[in-house]
């Protein structure tokens, strides 16, 4: 069996074989790619599965969600979440430099409440430590998964943009009151491609989430459990 070729080299075979993309359209996509590819950098951290031998390493400036409980003696129950970015280990804490929180708890009263606080305001901002035992989940994305997903973003915008708006104008004969059928099928066609390569990114490079507690698991969940 032939082995699987990465993303990026597949990508530029479809634009090496197409004969239907604009020349533009080309150009953008080298681009996108040449943009996501960047030096991998070292992990700061090492996740490993409880119940088997997998790990997985956490990349300094990765972005992360960090799900934490939420405790208090007017609460029933509780949720918060952190996100930011890797930082480097501190002794047996985790540190992030957070740059968001959300928090939804319910009170005694019955009262829900929702809060969300963002600090990416404020200069020199502390890196969050956070004890091992007081994680939840974690949700993360490295460096290079962020930036493939970004590209994924742009180009699945690019590629509406193209097949709903340019296609039709650059098919239409304003003078003559005329319709190049041709062109607009070859410019729907390239932004149907492009976006779909775009969204493909986009799925491929969401957070893989990290269950680390087993109290944040449901009564059926049977996502394996992983420590620090």
């Amino acid at each position: 069996m032939k082995p699987k070729e990465p993303l990026h080299a597949c990508t530029f075979q479809l634009l090496h074989y197409s004969t239907y993309t604009p020349k533009i359209m080309r150009l953008l996509l080298l681009l996108a790619v040449a943009f996501s590819l960047s030096t991998p950098i070292d992990a700061q951290y090492t996740l490993h599965q409880v119940d088997g031998d997998r790990s997985m390493e956490l990349k300094l400036d990765g972005d992360v969600r960090i799900d934490l409980s939420l405790n208090g003696p007017s609460f029933v129950e509780g949720f918060r979440q952190l996100r930011g970015r890797v930082a480097p280990p501190r002794r047996d804490l985790m540190q992030i430099v957070w740059e968001t929180e959300h928090k939804e708890y319910t009170l005694n009263t019955g009262m829900r409440k929702h809060e969300d606080f963002d600090y990416r305001g404020i200069p020199e901002l502390v890196p969050m430590s956070l004890a091992l035992d007081e994680i939840q989940a974690i949700h993360y994305r490295g460096p290079r998964a962020e930036k493939w997903h970004t590209v994924g973003q742009g180009l699945t915008f690019l590629g509406a943009v193209t097949a709903l708006i340019a296609a039709p104008l650059v098919s239409a004969n304003f003078g003559d009151k005329t319709f190049n059928r041709d062109r607009y099928y070859q410019w729907a066609g390239t932004g149907l491609a492009v976006g779909g390569i775009g969204l493909t990114l986009m799925l491929t490079h969401r957070y893989k989430i990290f269950v680390i507690s087993p109290d944040s698991r449901h009564a059926n969940d049977k996502r394996p459990l992983w420590r620090l």
